[in-house]
């Protein structure tokens, strides 16, 4: 079941079906955070639109793969656990509002599908790259910087409601950890399954 799975998604033609899906995403990520980016200054730019960013970077892995070009292990890495963190990230936060509310309107209910979609296509595709353990630091430490740019210096993702903002904060934190977690457990198994085929 699991080599079938692995089979069709990695067909060409589905690949190219994630990798269109993540550049329209990533393109409407940026023209959501249009009204903070133009607040914020361009030096934190690149610390604002936190998901479209992680899905920009898996559209280029995607891409490579799509065109046989070699791609950074790093890169993948990278990609990986952005796209982990933000997804599941948005989906919790937004959880948090209809809770307060009761209600999820129908455009939160669209977030959080995309955003779901963009923590479990990584986790499914992982066996199509290689994730490699060594360069976990790397990526932990991007997370964990991206954090105190996002909390110190105020350029997180616009609240709906600033009153949430201290539960947001610790579950950032909390997730980042267990991001950092999920992704070391997944570069091992990649790495162990490597390893048996050789």
């Amino acid at each position: 079941m699991r080599e079938l799975l692995q089979y069709l998604l990695s067909n060409r033609k589905v690949v190219t079906i994630a990798f269109l899906c993540n550049l329209i995403g990533s393109v409407y990520g940026f023209y959501w955070y249009k009204e903070q980016l133009a607040a914020t200054p361009l030096y934190f730019w690149l610390f604002v639109p936190d998901s479209p960013v992680s899905s920009s970077l898996f559209t280029i892995v995607l891409a490579a793969w799509l065109w046989r070009k070699k791609v950074s292990p790093l890169l993948v890495l990278i990609a990986f656990v952005c796209c982990l963190k933000y997804g599941i990230w948005c989906v919790v936060v937004l959880g948090m509002y209809g809770v307060r509310d009761g209600v999820m309107v129908a455009e939160n209910w669209m977030l959080v599908a995309s955003h779901a979609a963009m923590a479990v296509e990584v986790l499914v595709y992982s066996f199509l790259f290689k994730l490699k353990s060594k360069y976990l630091w790397l990526g932990a430490t991007w997370l964990l910087v991206n954090d105190f740019m996002d909390y110190v210096y105020g350029v997180h993702p616009y609240l709906e409601d600033e009153g949430l903002l201290g539960n947001v904060k610790i579950f950032t934190l909390c997730w980042s950890v267990c991001t950092i977690g999920i992704a070391y457990w997944v570069c091992r198994r990649n790495e162990l399954s490597s390893n048996k085929e050789t």
